[in-house]
């Protein structure tokens, strides 16, 4: 169980270094579905 926990802020950690959301939603979206947000023009 605390190596699952680890490992999801790990990848909450790296997936905020190369992606913007605009919204803690959209944040969720992305690590349930592994689809990114659209990206601002």
């Amino acid at each position: 169980r605390f190596r699952a926990r680890t490992r999801m802020f790990t990848h909450l950690a790296t997936i905020t270094a190369y992606l913007v959301f605009p919204s803690w939603s959209a944040l969720m979206r992305t690590l349930i579905t592994g689809v990114p947000p659209p990206q601002p023009p």
